[in-house]
């Protein structure tokens, strides 16, 4: 029974791809996304894998009409707001400058994806999955020399309880650039599968 389910939530993401091109980078992701955790992994030694694998989990789609009125218990902080996986820019903070965020295309979405599988997780099912399965890649950059005295407050929000979410974010710090990140998890869903990549540039 268990192994049925594992392989339904396998084929829900080869089903949740197969609208995107045969080249673009989740598709790339999903070929190679052929297995369900296993708490061998390092990163999900201490994951309930058993109770997940006996629901029926889907990825979201988005829904980028829903509202959330949380704010943050922190005086100052600059927050960045994911709902159901994807950025809401409209949710979100103005940054302040020497700071920026923007959603990557297609072309840097794949230069990303392939800095990830150059990297000793190319075959960590979080990084394939949630390449596969995330809205899009969003990249925050720090430039050189810019000192960040506000705090930054990623706030993940949304999804439901038969649903996974799999925000994707790239930080790009450039030298001698300094930032304080904070995270905060509100989700509803089964399975919260955030995937970062840190990058520091000279």
């Amino acid at each position: 029974m268990l192994h049925n389910v594992k392989d339904n939530y396998i084929i829900s993401v080869k089903d949740h791809v197969s609208q995107f091109e045969e080249k673009s980078f989740r598709k790339l992701a999903s070929n190679d996304f052929k297995g369900w955790p296993s708490p061998r992994e390092e990163t999900w030694r201490l994951s309930r894998l058993g109770v997940l694998s006996r629901k029926e989990i889907a990825p979201i789609i988005p829904n980028f009409k829903k509202k959330f009125s949380s704010v943050s218990k922190l005086n100052g902080s600059k927050i960045i707001r994911f709902v159901d996986g994807a950025l809401r820019q409209d949710l979100s903070s103005k940054l302040p400058p020497g700071s920026s965020l923007k959603i990557l295309s297609e072309e840097d979405s794949l230069k990303c994806f392939h800095k990830f599988k150059d990297s000793n997780l190319k075959d960590h099912p979080s990084t394939n999955v949630s390449f596969s399965c995330t809205p899009s890649i969003v990249k925050l950059t720090i430039e050189k020399d810019v000192n960040i005295i506000d705090l930054f407050e990623i706030i993940y929000e949304g999804g439901d309880y038969n649903l996974s979410v799999h925000p994707a974010l790239y930080i790009e710090l450039k030298d001698n650039s300094n930032i304080t990140i904070i995270e905060r998890f509100n989700h509803l869903s089964s399975l919260i599968m955030p995937l970062q990549l840190i990058e520091l540039k000279k």
